[in-house]
Formats: structure tokens, C-alpha cells, sequence
């Protein structure tokens, strides 16, 4: 059973939380469930309590472990807020070829009460790739593909990125998507485990838009407690 609070203040103030268990019943299934909410006004982007802000998510994770290099994942979320629902579900598929892992989703979206104009149902198509260049430093490649309607928050796109462990207790990671559209979307994160159960997490996101350019930046810390 994992508890976690978060808290920010700047221009805006708010705060998060989540609440969320798992649990094994046999050696190849494990089960996750959980419920999280985020004000409108948290702006803490180093952590993941900040995607979504305004709304309330519930949802239930299933984990099968098909063999020693291969594993079947299903999700499923129900989010509300501000007047809005939507319903999410995920197949994904992922497997290890040698030194390659790969991994491929399709998420359909179901927009409910109170739907953005110009958003409903949608499938997405996604197909990711991860390959060690050498030790501690792996190339990530992403393509996403909206097969019905259009998803607002993975429009199509292409997605190249890093992950380097520059020390046993620090992690950079680096992402840029191109969508079709033509726009750009670059983040940079570091993560460091300052003391044991103590990581200090911060981001840079630039973001292409029609009208110029957009910034933000952040920081954070996430403290675990074992009991």
C-alpha cells in the first residue's frame, strides 16, 4: 500500500495526492489499484500527480507475465472533474528481442459528460522501442498513431529520447516528439536519490506551438517511508 502528498505554490497553489495498492495473487499476475486527485492549481511537474490537474482518477492494472521475455499489461481509468469524464482503457504488449525491448499499446479513449469541442472516442496506435547504445545509456524510439478520431494529449507524432544513468544514483532522460502537425515537444529531467528513500526530481519542457514558443520548468522532492 503506497500513500503520497504533494504540495506547490507559486503563481498558483494546490496540492495532489494518491492512494494506490498492489498486490501478487499468483507468480505471474500482479494487480494495481488506485485512486489519485490533483487541484487545478498544482503545478509540480516533476511529478506525475501533475498530469491531469482538476480531476480525480480511479483505475485497475492487471500484469501478466506470459513468459521470461514477454508480458501482456491491461489498464483502465475512470477521470472526472471541472464537468468532464472520460474513460480510458490500454491493451499493451511488451517483449525482450536480445538487446531490444519493444513494447506496443492501443488505448481507446471514451469521452463522456461534458467533452471538449472537436474531441471524441478515439483509438491509438502506439509502438515503442528501446535499445542499449552502451551501458547505462539507452535510445528510445516512439510512434503514435491515431487509428480513429484524435487523441488531444498523444497526437501523432514520432518521439526520439535517452535515458543515462550517469551514476549508480543519477538518472538524465531527454525526449523530443515531432508531431505530423509540426510542432515540437522537448523535455529534460534529472532524478537523484539525494539519501535512501529521498530523490530530488526536476524538469524543462519546451513546447512548439502555432503562435511561438512555451516554457515551464520544475522541481521537486519525493520522500518514501517504509513502515
Amino acid at each position: 500500500l503506497t500513500a503520497e502528498y504533494a504540495r506547490s505554490a507559486g503563481l498558483l497553489e494546490g496540492s495532489a495526492r494518491r492512494l494506490e495498492f498492489q498486490s501478487s495473487p499468483t507468480k505471474d499476475i500482479r494487480v494495481r489499484g488506485y485512486v489519485r486527485h490533483s487541484d487545478s492549481g498544482f503545478e509540480n511537474l516533476s511529478t506525475t500527480l501533475a498530469s491531469s490537474l482538476g480531476f480525480t482518477q480511479a483505475g485497475l492494472g492487471v500484469n501478466y507475465q506470459i513468459g521470461p521475455q514477454e508480458a501482456a499489461l491491461l489498464d483502465f481509468f475512470r477521470q472526472t472533474g471541472q464537468g468532464m469524464s472520460q474513460t480510458p482503457a490500454s491493451a499493451r504488449y511488451t517483449r525482450q528481442f536480445s538487446k531490444v525491448k519493444g513494447e506496443v499499446e492501443l488505448l481507446h479513449q471514451d469521452y463522456g459528460a461534458g467533452a471538449v469541442v472537436g474531441a471524441g472516442d478515439s483509438d491509438l496506435l502506439s509502438a515503442k522501442m528501446l535499445y542499449p547504445l552502451r551501458q547505462g545509456l539507452d535510445l528510445l524510439l516512439q510512434r503514435e498513431q491515431n487509428l480513429k478520431g484524435e487523441n488531444l494529449q498523444r497526437p501523432d507524432g514520432t518521439t526520439l529520447g535517452f535515458d543515462y544513468l550517469l551514476t549508480p544514483k543519477i538518472k538524465l532522460q531527454g525526449r523530443e516528439k515531432l508531431t505530423d502537425d509540426g510542432h515540437s515537444i522537448a523535455s529534460l529531467g534529472l532524478t537523484s536519490e539525494i539519501l535512501k528513500g529521498i530523490n530530488l526530481t526536476s524538469s524543462y519542457q519546451v513546447n512548439g506551438v502555432s503562435n511561438g514558443w512555451n516554457n515551464q520548468a520544475s522541481i521537486g522532492l519525493n520522500t518514501k517511508l517504509s513502515l
